[in-house]
């Protein structure tokens, strides 16, 4: 992977001045792009679903038919793709990914 040059225009305290491309920085006030202080933070990037290395299992679409509890394999279909079963942990998160919601359980106490 590619590290990143620590410049004023990859930093969450700089916004980009449409005119002349310069940066307007909450700290130094009006600064050349590539102009660094020890004030830098590079701004965050999203990582894709491949990135982050999602599994079948972890696709709302993914339909869990047997699931082994001693060897925590979990063989099931995709509602999207295919009718043969598989085991979704095995295989990477196709473009037609959806993330799984959490299911929480809260429990009412007495009021």
């Amino acid at each position: 992977m590619l590290e990143q040059k620590r410049t004023c225009h990859n930093c969450t305290k700089g916004t980009v001045i449409t005119i002349n491309g310069d940066i307007l920085c909450k700290i130094n006030g009006v600064v050349s792009p590539d102009y660094v202080c020890a004030s830098h933070r590079f701004i965050p990037t999203e990582k894709t679903y491949k990135q982050l290395n999602y599994k079948c299992t972890d696709c709302e679409n993914f339909v869990e038919v047997i699931a082994s509890q001693r060897n925590n394999i979990v063989y099931g279909t995709c509602q999207l793709f295919s009718i043969r079963k598989f085991e979704g942990a095995n295989r990477s998160a196709c473009s037609k990914f959806v993330r799984k919601k959490k299911v929480e359980l809260y429990s009412q106490g007495s009021g």
